[in-house]
Protein backbone atom coordinates (compact mmCIF):
# COMPACT_ATOMS: atom_id res chain seq x y z
CA UNK A 1 0.00 0.00 0.00
CA UNK A 2 1.47 3.40 -1.19
CA UNK A 3 2.16 5.41 2.47
CA UNK A 4 0.09 8.35 1.21
CA UNK A 5 -2.85 6.77 1.99
CA UNK A 6 -2.54 5.44 5.10
CA UNK A 7 -2.14 7.90 8.60
CA UNK A 8 1.06 7.79 10.93
CA UNK A 9 2.80 9.60 13.74
CA UNK A 10 5.94 8.76 15.20
CA UNK A 11 6.90 6.62 17.81
CA UNK A 12 9.13 7.03 20.99
CA UNK A 13 12.02 6.94 18.34
CA UNK A 14 10.31 9.25 16.17
CA UNK A 15 10.00 6.58 13.38
CA UNK A 16 6.62 6.50 11.64
CA UNK A 17 3.55 4.05 12.60
CA UNK A 18 1.17 3.24 10.33
CA UNK A 19 -2.94 3.38 10.63
CA UNK A 20 -5.86 2.73 8.43
CA UNK A 21 -7.47 5.86 10.92
CA UNK A 22 -6.99 9.45 11.33
CA UNK A 23 -7.57 9.35 14.38
CA UNK A 24 -4.47 6.73 14.14
CA UNK A 25 -6.33 4.15 16.83
CA UNK A 26 -6.34 1.01 14.00
CA UNK A 27 -2.95 0.05 13.18
CA UNK A 28 -2.12 -1.35 9.22
CA UNK A 29 -0.18 -4.31 9.17
CA UNK A 30 0.84 -5.34 5.21
CA UNK A 31 3.40 -4.08 2.89
CA UNK A 32 4.08 0.08 2.80
CA UNK A 33 5.92 1.93 -0.13
CA UNK A 34 6.56 5.87 -0.27
CA UNK A 35 7.27 7.12 -3.74
CA UNK A 36 9.31 10.36 -4.43
CA UNK A 37 8.91 12.24 -8.11
CA UNK A 38 7.41 8.45 -9.29
CA UNK A 39 10.50 6.51 -7.96
CA UNK A 40 10.52 4.17 -5.37
CA UNK A 41 11.83 5.49 -2.54
CA UNK A 42 11.24 2.83 0.76
CA UNK A 43 9.53 0.37 0.87
CA UNK A 44 8.86 -2.62 3.89
CA UNK A 45 6.65 -4.61 5.36
CA UNK A 46 4.67 -3.16 8.31
CA UNK A 47 2.97 -5.23 11.57
CA UNK A 48 0.46 -3.30 13.86
CA UNK A 49 1.62 0.15 12.42
CA UNK A 50 5.59 -0.96 13.10
CA UNK A 51 8.26 -1.71 10.50
CA UNK A 52 9.30 -5.39 11.27
CA UNK A 53 11.24 -7.67 8.39
CA UNK A 54 12.54 -6.15 5.56
CA UNK A 55 13.26 -2.73 5.01
CA UNK A 56 14.79 -0.82 1.32
CA UNK A 57 15.70 2.56 0.96
CA UNK A 58 15.83 3.93 -2.48
CA UNK A 59 18.27 6.68 -3.82
CA UNK A 60 15.53 9.44 -4.58
CA UNK A 61 16.03 10.87 -7.99
CA UNK A 62 17.69 7.26 -9.90
CA UNK A 63 15.86 4.68 -7.86
CA UNK A 64 18.56 2.65 -7.50
CA UNK A 65 18.83 0.58 -3.68
CA UNK A 66 20.52 2.63 -1.43
CA UNK A 67 19.93 0.04 1.81
CA UNK A 68 18.15 -3.52 3.21
CA UNK A 69 17.86 -3.42 6.40
CA UNK A 70 16.41 -5.84 8.75
CA UNK A 71 13.99 -4.22 11.05
CA UNK A 72 12.51 -5.12 14.40
CA UNK A 73 9.29 -2.56 15.96
CA UNK A 74 10.63 0.09 14.11
CA UNK A 75 14.42 -0.44 14.93
CA UNK A 76 16.98 -1.58 12.84
CA UNK A 77 18.28 -5.11 14.62
CA UNK A 78 20.11 -7.74 12.31
CA UNK A 79 21.87 -7.47 8.91
CA UNK A 80 22.38 -3.81 7.35
CA UNK A 81 23.54 -3.51 4.24
CA UNK A 82 24.50 0.03 2.46
CA UNK A 83 25.09 0.99 -1.12
CA UNK A 84 26.66 3.27 -3.49
CA UNK A 85 24.65 4.76 -6.11
CA UNK A 86 26.92 2.96 -8.89
CA UNK A 87 25.83 -0.27 -6.79
CA UNK A 88 28.93 -0.95 -4.95
CA UNK A 89 28.59 -1.89 -1.48
CA UNK A 90 29.38 1.35 1.06
CA UNK A 91 28.68 -0.73 4.20
CA UNK A 92 27.70 -3.78 6.26
CA UNK A 93 26.71 -4.01 9.55
CA UNK A 94 25.37 -6.01 12.59
CA UNK A 95 22.74 -3.81 14.39
CA UNK A 96 21.13 -4.13 17.21
CA UNK A 97 18.17 -2.02 18.66
CA UNK A 98 19.56 0.76 15.82
CA UNK A 99 23.13 -0.11 17.65
CA UNK A 100 25.92 -0.37 14.82
CA UNK A 101 28.12 -3.00 17.03
CA UNK A 102 30.30 -4.70 13.60
CA UNK A 103 30.88 -3.00 10.27
CA UNK A 104 32.99 -2.85 7.33
CA UNK A 105 32.66 0.37 5.28
CA UNK A 106 34.19 0.90 1.92
CA UNK A 107 34.40 3.41 -0.86
CA UNK A 108 32.84 3.52 -4.42
CA UNK A 109 35.58 1.59 -5.89
CA UNK A 110 35.18 -1.11 -3.70
CA UNK A 111 38.58 -0.92 -1.50
CA UNK A 112 37.88 -1.16 2.73
CA UNK A 113 37.79 2.42 4.49
CA UNK A 114 37.49 0.95 7.87
CA UNK A 115 36.87 -2.36 9.14
CA UNK A 116 35.37 -2.94 12.68
CA UNK A 117 35.11 -6.65 13.42
CA UNK A 118 34.29 -8.15 16.66
CA UNK A 119 33.92 -5.34 18.64
CA UNK A 120 34.89 -5.47 22.47
CA UNK A 121 32.18 -6.28 24.67
CA UNK A 122 34.03 -3.52 26.85
CA UNK A 123 33.16 -0.66 24.63
CA UNK A 124 29.50 -1.78 24.42
CA UNK A 125 26.75 0.10 25.84
CA UNK A 126 25.25 -0.96 29.39
CA UNK A 127 23.36 -4.34 27.74
CA UNK A 128 21.70 -6.83 30.22
CA UNK A 129 23.31 -10.46 29.78
CA UNK A 130 20.30 -11.23 27.76
CA UNK A 131 20.92 -8.56 25.49
CA UNK A 132 24.16 -9.26 25.13
CA UNK A 133 23.28 -12.99 23.97
CA UNK A 134 21.31 -11.72 21.15
CA UNK A 135 24.08 -9.51 19.81
CA UNK A 136 26.48 -12.93 20.19
CA UNK A 137 23.70 -15.10 18.48
CA UNK A 138 24.09 -12.43 15.49
CA UNK A 139 27.04 -12.32 14.91
CA UNK A 140 26.46 -16.44 14.52
CA UNK A 141 24.14 -15.92 12.10
CA UNK A 142 25.36 -13.30 9.91
CA UNK A 143 29.46 -13.48 9.85
CA UNK A 144 30.31 -10.27 8.48
CA UNK A 145 34.16 -11.63 7.66
CA UNK A 146 32.48 -14.05 5.04
CA UNK A 147 30.05 -11.67 3.79
CA UNK A 148 32.99 -9.00 3.22
CA UNK A 149 35.21 -11.92 1.81
CA UNK A 150 32.22 -12.39 -0.45
CA UNK A 151 31.87 -8.74 -1.30
CA UNK A 152 35.68 -8.10 -2.43
CA UNK A 153 35.33 -11.39 -4.45
CA UNK A 154 32.02 -10.05 -6.09
CA UNK A 155 32.13 -6.46 -6.33
CA UNK A 156 29.07 -4.88 -7.72
CA UNK A 157 28.14 -8.00 -8.81
CA UNK A 158 27.78 -9.20 -4.77
CA UNK A 159 23.75 -10.74 -4.48
CA UNK A 160 22.69 -9.73 -1.22
CA UNK A 161 19.49 -11.20 -1.34
CA UNK A 162 20.51 -14.23 0.39
CA UNK A 163 21.11 -12.89 3.69
CA UNK A 164 17.39 -11.65 3.89
CA UNK A 165 15.73 -14.77 3.19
Amino acid sequence: MNENNLFYKDDLNGNPMFYLDQECTKPYTGHTEDYFKEHLSREGDVVNGYYEGIYKGYYDYSGKLEIVSQMEHNLTNGLSIEFFENGQVRSISLVFHNWYFDSVDYNENGEVEEENLNSDEKRWPHFTAEQKDEIYKLREKYNLKEIHEEIMREGKNFKYEKYFE
